[in-house]
């Protein structure tokens, strides 16, 4: 018997591999299931707003009654929904079809009554309903939906075949009517569409690389790391859904490029969905899109082969693995991936080790936001509305109601005391500490208790971090009543602390930790992008009109005009290109006019406006960076026009001076610009007095905002000390704060920080987290008239 078996043994073999080999192709072919519910959370589902009444446990969603309605983050044309549902209480659960962009939303009853089934789309009934096949228990379904027929299959018995026009796409949402119910085995699967990658070459795909670092082996595409670019699609995609299977060598680095114009890079210009095979969880791990926001979770095996789904449905980006969702996230929210284009090439990164890929398809969706339910303003979380100031500066721009304060505290007594007693709803946003070391106790809205102890050796690592910076530490910390940080020793030592107040309408619920108190990404996208800036990389590829004027010599004595722009926008960024040393002296000014007006918004030596670039070399810093040209991030919001002039004062030929600049000409930012402030600055020339107010660092009368300083120091004395007066009353905070402290100088020291530093004879500071807000007027007093050449920018409100 055993020798018989020997004799047929290769036979065997043979047939299994046949057999392994058919349900490999037969598995690459199939249509996968995407689960769209996550064991651990309502993500993808709460795209409507509100979440109450819902909750998750083990991957099924129970629904109470009187639950908010979700909303969940992808549409579909033709689909299979599966899922498994139950009802008590004589309950009525309702599946939510959401027509694309918007329309009348088509309701699915499901409950174990006669009207099981009904569907109906505003006062159109489809179907009547029928009575379910039994009651008390779960109930496997699917709804379907091929051509222009809509299927709904309960217990395995059909309840209704309605015909709804075949060109019409939809959303999907939950609702709870009457009692109380539950789904769970929630999940959708879509035809795969057309073949990307034809299995034998490399037509339809390039690269500005080396092409020899990708070939075709065994009908996959293999990276063979010949130092390589992203291979990428001759088509470019929108809306789609790509599917495909990848294995790579173990520890290999790679990703998935998207939306990105022809010659940009995907984490910079689109979007990159990571693939990284390593253990953990966190910004780097697969799909999640690469620095800017973290997934989900994972589902990835490390050196097998594992099946992807990525679908782009206008701002929404969903990623499945192996049937698992482990990104989804509305990028309209993210405060750098909303700046993306629409519409790309999808590509394959070479990051210097092995991956194959197979069975590339896409399913292509027709262009579109997808539901406009999904763009619904709403009131954003307190974190977002602070630190996207880093990102998106315009929103200083906007009269929010939000007020600053800086309070400084030099510590000469041991023992414990109180640093800061802040008044809610609020957030510490700035912290600096020179001195002894010592232990900080936060207390939030009266607890008794400290909910949060931090080493002030450590603040970056116990606090949210908005880039590397530990001194000063950017961060947000929010608190809905009140917050208490108080000193555990009293080590002598120095601390300033900026807290910014949200007025009475905007919620803000207490800091706990990182992970919950802050939205998912958002602290990833800042230290990405403060990384960015400090390569000389920022949107250099946004979707937005882009100007840009010839090169031109400047004579001695004149003028120029480097920009002319009619209408309502916000310029987003400027970019001078000249020889940077034409920032080593005051020969070249800029001026800005806005709206019309004849005198300057803002008239000072270019040099000034682009402190952290003299030389032309990049610093860490999150408004200015240097690429063929000097940027500065500082938006410019108009609604009649603007100009911008560049003048020559010096005795010498400026050659090769030029501009570009980034303007959002959209409805909404033509419409929030007529309402907005006007970037404007005031520069002082040294020794220059005014009104007899020689010790006055600053001084603006009107209604804005205080948002940078840069100042030239002067070969004589630092001022001792700043005394701060807003609206005529002064602030107790800045009492013990001298010029040098506030700005962080250190001497002669050269240094750089994310909104500070000094180099080549200047020292700056911008309050992009905590501008000083003022009614009437603002000034900074010194107290010796010995002051060097300064430049202080406000956002204004426009003169009626």
């Amino acid at each position: 018997m055993m020798n018989r078996m020997n004799r047929y043994l290769p036979l065997i073999v043979l047939i299994g591999l046949f057999a392994s080999m058919a349900r490999s192709a037969v598995c690459a072919e199939e249509q996968p299931w995407l689960r769209l519910l996550r064991d651990d959370s309502l993500a993808g589902w709460e795209h409507g707003g509100q979440t109450s009444g819902w909750r998750v446990q083990k991957g099924i969603l129970y629904a109470e009654h009187g639950a908010a309605p979700l909303l969940g983050g992808w549409t579909a044309g033709e689909f299979e929904l599966r899922f498994n549902w139950t009802v008590k209480d004589a309950g009525q659960l309702k599946l939510l079809l959401h027509p694309a962009p918007s329309g009348e939303t088509v309701e699915c009853r499901l409950s174990e009554d006669e009207l099981c089934g009904r569907l109906v789309e505003c006062d159109k009934l489809h179907f009547a309903g029928a009575k379910a096949t039994s009651g008390g228990q779960s109930h496997p379904s699917v709804l379907s939906r091929s051509g222009g027929k809509l299927t709904l299959t309960v217990d395995q018995h059909t309840v209704f075949e309605v015909l709804l026009p075949a060109e019409r796409r939809f959303g999907f949402g939950l609702a709870i009517h009457e009692g109380a119910g539950s789904i769970g085995d929630l999940a959708i699967r879509e035809p795969r569409g057309e073949p990307i990658f034809n299995r034998q070459n490399l037509d339809g795909w390039w690269t500005p690389g080396n092409l020899k670092s990708w070939g075709v082996e065994d009908g996959q595409i293999v990276c063979l790391n010949k130092n390589g670019n992203y291979l990428r699609t001759e088509k470019l995609f929108g809306n789609f859904a790509l599917s495909f299977e990848y294995k790579t060598a173990r520890g290999v680095n790679s990703g998935i490029g998207i939306r990105t114009a022809r010659n940009g890079w995907p984490s910079g210009d689109g979007m990159e969905l990571q693939i990284y095979d390593h253990t953990g969880l966190d910004k780097h791990s697969t799909m999640s899109l690469y620095g800017n926001c973290e997934p989900l979770g994972r589902a990835d095996r490390s050196s097998e082969w594992n099946q992807c789904v990525i679908k782009a449905d206008g701002r929404m980006i969903s990623a499945w693995v192996n049937g698992e969702l482990v990104q989804q996230v509305n990028t309209a929210t993210l405060p750098e991936l909303k700046h993306r284009h629409l519409q790309g090439w999808i590509g394959i990164q070479d990051h210097g080790g092995r991956i194959w890929l197979r069975d590339m398809k896409v399913l292509e969706a027709p262009a579109g936001p997808g539901l406009d339910a999904w763009y619904t303003k709403r009131s954003e979380p307190a974190p977002v509305v602070i630190l996207d100031r880093l990102m998106n500066s315009q929103r200083l721009a906007a009269p929010d109601g939000l007020q600053a304060e800086i309070v400084v505290q030099s510590i000469t007594k041991k023992g414990p005391q109180i640093l800061l007693n802040a008044k809610g709803p609020g957030a510490l946003v700035r912290l600096s500490h020179t001195g002894g070391r010592d232990k900080l106790q936060f207390y939030f809205d009266d607890e008794e208790q400290p909910r949060l102890e931090a080493d002030t050796s450590n603040l970056r690592s116990a606090l949210p971090a908005a880039c590397e910076d530990s001194e000063p530490l950017l961060t947000c910390v929010p608190y809905g009543k009140r917050l208490r940080i108080a000193l555990k020793s009293g080590e002598p030592g120095r601390y300033e602390l900026a807290t910014v107040r949200f007025p009475a309408s905007q919620p803000v619920e207490s800091y706990v930790d990182a992970r919950t108190s802050i939205p998912r990404g958002l602290l990833s996208a800042l230290d990405y992008k403060h990384h960015q800036l400090s390569w000389g990389t920022h949107r250099e590829n946004d979707p937005y009109d882009r100007v840009s004027t010839s090169p031109k010599v400047l004579m001695p004595g004149q003028s120029a005009l480097m920009m002319s722009l009619d209408a309502a926008g916000v310029v987003l960024w400027t970019k001078l290109h000249v020889d940077p040393r034409a920032l080593e002296n005051d020969d070249l000014w800029i001026e800005v006019r806005t709206d019309g007006q004849l005198e300057p918004f803002i008239a000072a030596p270019a040099r000034f406006f682009f402190p952290a670039l003299r030389g032309g070399q990049n610093h860490t810093s999150f408004l200015f960076t240097q690429r063929e040209g000097m940027t500065c991030l500082l938006a410019m919001p108009f609604s009649l026009g603007l100009q911008i002039t560049a003048v020559n004062h010096g005795r010498d030929a400026i050659p090769g001076i030029h501009m570009t600049c980034s303007i959002d000409r959209s409805a909404a930012a033509a419409e929030t610009a007529r309402s907005a402030m006007r970037l404007c600055g005031k520069f002082t020339a040294a020794g220059e007095s005014k009104n007899g107010e020689s010790k006055k660092i600053i001084a603006q009368s009107g209604r804005g905002r205080w948002v940078g300083l840069v100042y030239e120091p002067t070969s004589s004395d630092s001022p001792t000390s700043t005394h701060l007066v807003v609206d005529g009353k002064s602030s107790a905070g800045w009492m013990a704060q001298t010029l040098d402290q506030f700005l962080g100088r250190r001497g002669n020291e050269q240094f750089f920080s994310a909104l500070s530093g000094q180099s080549a004879g200047l020292a700056w500071r911008y309050l992009l987290l905590e501008p000083i807000g003022f009614d009437e007027s603002i000034s900074l007093e010194a107290s010796t008239p010995t002051l060097g050449s300064r430049l202080a920018l406000f956002y204004l409100q426009p003169k009626q």
